[in-house]
């Protein structure tokens, strides 16, 4: 039975795409759970413009965080932590800092989008990537400094 795919499914496709599955597959799981369609001219055309849609709000949120990862590379931000005599930090710096400090800059970032290679924990100036989406990365000084 051939179906349109109204959403992206592992080993079958991404939405629009017209793929070739059992009766029983699309009759039972896919059409009521809304993943997919019968492929009809209106269906076809329905999908299309949802597409379309799709692609031109992606096109916006894709233009967003690459600004976002601008300002993120123009922004310096300073954490503050204890250390002793030699700068050596009583702990480390974690990416929930990174992101608090970030906030007070103005910048609203996801922890996860933080990536350290090594932990921080040292007193210095260290530089970070800021990963927010595929292909949409920036790198951000991080100035850790004595509390």
């Amino acid at each position: 039975m051939r179906v349109l795919l109204k959403a992206a499914l592992e080993h079958l496709g991404r939405p629009g795409e017209l793929v070739v599955v059992k009766p029983g597959f699309a009759r039972n799981f896919l059409v009521p759970r809304g993943l997919a369609m019968e492929v009809t001219r209106d269906n076809q055309r329905t999908v299309e413009m949802e597409m379309k849609r799709q692609k031109g709000r992606e096109e916006k949120r894709r233009a967003q965080l690459q600004d976002m990862a601008r300002r993120i590379s123009e922004a310096n931000c300073t954490v503050a932590a204890k250390a002793d005599e030699s700068d050596k930090l009583y702990g480390s710096v974690t990416p929930a800092e990174i992101v608090k400090a970030l906030k007070l800059v103005g910048l609203d970032v996801d922890p996860k989008a933080v990536h350290l290679d090594d932990p921080i924990k040292a007193v210095g100036v260290f530089t970070v990537k800021v990963v927010l989406d595929t292909g949409v990365s920036a790198d951000l000084k991080v100035w850790v400094v004595k509390e």
